[in-house]
């Protein structure tokens, strides 16, 4: 009878052990289940713009414009090189307000976001042929080349959400730093 009683006072004891860990395991259980997660994918897309010079040569006088071939917008600028006893012989001609000159940098800015499948108005280099004869001495021939130098940048917000360019980014290996070679955050 003694073990009887043993028996069923353990067995009590069991079953009101395991009464009060169930009640404290539920607001466990409810803290962990509160908790939701969602699985799922999105593509994320860090295209840059890629661009096009166009340069055609015709009565002396080169006719530049720059489309936007790739898939983001962006700003675009120019630098013309050429020898430099011809620099002074040659004449620029913007065919639209948006392009302007910058002198301490030596560039021809496009002011206007240009957008994918875009071409800028074009921008006109002539050669002055009296300058050159007089350099040359009296119709001399001698070769030389004007350059044309594009560089494209994507277009940047500021906080209110402002268009600007920074020149200082540069891509590398598909992604875009700082000219101090930092990575850029935008």
């Amino acid at each position: 009878m003694k073990k009887y009683r043993i028996r069923g006072t353990l067995l009590l004891a069991a079953m009101g052990l395991l009464l009060a860990g169930g009640v404290s395991a539920g607001k466990a259980l409810a803290y962990f289940t509160a908790y939701a997660s969602a699985g799922g994918e999105l593509q994320l897309s860090l295209d840059f713009p890629a661009t096009e010079t166009n340069d055609d040569v015709r009565d002396w006088t080169k006719h530049i414009s720059i489309t936007n071939t790739g898939e983001e917008d962006c700003y675009v600028r120019v630098r013309v090189f050429a020898g430099e006893k011809y620099l002074d012989s040659l004449e620029y001609t913007a065919a639209s307000e948006a392009w302007s000159y910058a002198s301490e940098e030596g560039c021809w800015y496009y002011g206007d976001i240009l957008t994918p499948g875009e071409t800028t108005a074009e921008l006109l280099v002539k050669l002055d042929r009296i300058k050159l004869q007089d350099m040359t001495g009296n119709g001399g021939k001698e070769d030389f080349n004007v350059i044309v130098v594009q560089e494209y940048t994507a277009v940047l917000h500021d906080a209110q959400g402002n268009p600007y360019a920074d020149w200082n980014l540069a891509v590398s290996g598909g992604e875009t730093r700082n000219a101090d070679g930092s990575a850029a955050g935008f």
